[in-house]
């Protein structure tokens, strides 16, 4: 079942269905290193960032598509459809492209920053497209983990990149944003999680979880030979809800309640945890704006679980 779809959608009634959307023919350029850096993340995290906006399908689509065209004609001068699919696809030479015009700011800091939300969104990228093929696999076994789940494991569940992201967001001069990006890859990584089985949910999640509330690794098998455990997701989301500071309110609920109450506590979390960095952010990005819509959707999902 897809449990976190629903809290998610909150952003789109949230985020602020009044804000302009951005358009493939009149996208602006990004002013500055920074400004561009913040776009090209944007970018990538696609649709998310347009949800949190208020935006339907299609305008999310559509401001997609200029952000990425935005960064694209900054950087090289136009807006080849090429261009913009290689840049979404994380395509090395063209993702050097941007990072060199992010150099120009002789900020090491930035451009540390710039590289790491870089390989966290391809790995996220990668992920998505395992969950793809799983989705596309008609042999499914509620009890045994199937060959193309086995073999999309890696994918699922790699984290180097993100836990990268997080040690950036440790010091440096862009501290805070950086902390930000790894907190908005994490809902990334989420929407992954939207895609998936349930016993496949966890691969993708634990390890941002763990990083960002230090909570408790669930048991996950990468044995296709043995049997999955059972009733092992909702526990641990709601030993994660726990670790959150926001825990499940009343455990007599039915399972499904419980559920969709902890992934709210998760996402409750998260919205406190992007409010430690929200003050302080460049205003002259659109990050900190971005950024407490988010704190803003994702904090009233809690109600709407309750």
């Amino acid at each position: 079942m897809k449990r976190f779809a629903w809290i998610l959608g909150a952003l789109v009634a949230c985020g602020g269905a009044n804000q302009t959307t951005t358009t493939t023919s009149s996208a602006p350029k990004p002013p500055n290193p920074q400004d561009l850096l913040v776009e090209t993340a944007a970018c990538w995290l696609g649709g998310m960032w347009g949800d949190v906006q208020g935006e339907v399908p299609k305008e999310r689509t559509l401001s997609t598509l200029g952000r990425c065209e935005s960064v694209v004609v900054t950087v090289f001068g136009g807006n080849g459809r090429d261009q913009i699919v290689r840049l979404r696809a994380h395509e090395a030479e063209t993702v050097a492209a941007v990072r060199a015009v992010v150099s120009r700011s002789n900020d090491e800091s930035l451009v540390r920053l710039f590289d790491a939300i870089d390989r966290a969104e391809y790995e996220t990228m990668l992920a998505r497209r395992a969950a793809h093929r799983i989705g596309r696999d008609a042999a499914r076994d509620a009890d045994m983990l199937n060959a193309t789940e086995v073999a999309s494991l890696k994918e699922l569940e790699s984290s180097g990149a993100f836990d990268a992201l997080a040690r950036v967001s440790e010091g440096g001069d862009h501290q805070k944003e950086a902390r930000v990006f790894m907190l908005l890859v994490a809902l990334d990584r989420m929407r992954v999680a939207e895609e998936l089985p349930v016993h496949l949910k966890p691969y993708v999640i634990a390890e941002p979880l763990r990083v960002i509330f230090d909570a408790p690794a669930p048991e996950l098998s990468h044995d296709a030979t043995k049997p999955l455990p059972r009733g092992g997701y909702l526990a641990y989301l709601e030993n994660a809800a726990i670790a959150a500071h926001h825990p499940v309110v009343d455990p007599n609920k039915p399972p499904l309640a419980r559920h969709e109450e902890a992934i709210a506590g998760i996402l409750q979390g998260i919205a406190g945890e992007l409010a430690k960095s929200a003050d302080g952010l460049d205003e002259r990005t659109e990050l900190p704006r971005v950024t407490r819509l988010f704190i803003r959707g994702l904090e009233q999902s809690r109600d709407r679980a309750l």
